[in-house]
């Protein structure tokens, strides 16, 4: 299956300043990274279109703040991950750039099983 990953982040710079980093990732055995944030204090939308191998369970949208030390706040909002092929049929899936422009946010949402 190929999944569109979105996600808005807001990161203030003493992230960057503590020598950290912020991004997405979604998880399928090793990460695959959505986006690296750049860190100031705007806010700034991570996307990626990812077709899953084989051995891909569920997608695992992952928020992470890495090397930085304490005290620092991050902002994420509006996390999708949506699965083009169940929608849109094999072969038939839209480009990132196609999502990004034509899927917004939305407040509907199903969950999926946890891995067992």
């Amino acid at each position: 299956h190929t999944y569109y990953v979105s996600v808005a982040a807001k990161a203030p710079e003493n992230i960057a300043s503590s020598g950290g980093e912020l991004y997405a990732a979604l998880e399928d055995n090793a990460y695959n990274v959505v986006g690296y944030l750049d860190v100031d204090d705007s806010w700034h939308k991570l996307s990626m279109v990812y077709t899953a191998n084989e051995s891909f369970i569920e997608p695992l949208l992952i928020l992470v703040i890495t090397g930085a030390t304490g005290g620092v706040i991050s902002y994420w909002d509006n996390a999708m991950v949506i699965d083009l092929t169940a929608i849109y049929g094999a072969g038939n899936e839209p480009t990132k750039e196609w999502c990004d422009e034509n899927i917004g946010f939305f407040e509907e949402f199903e969950r999926t099983s946890r891995r067992k």
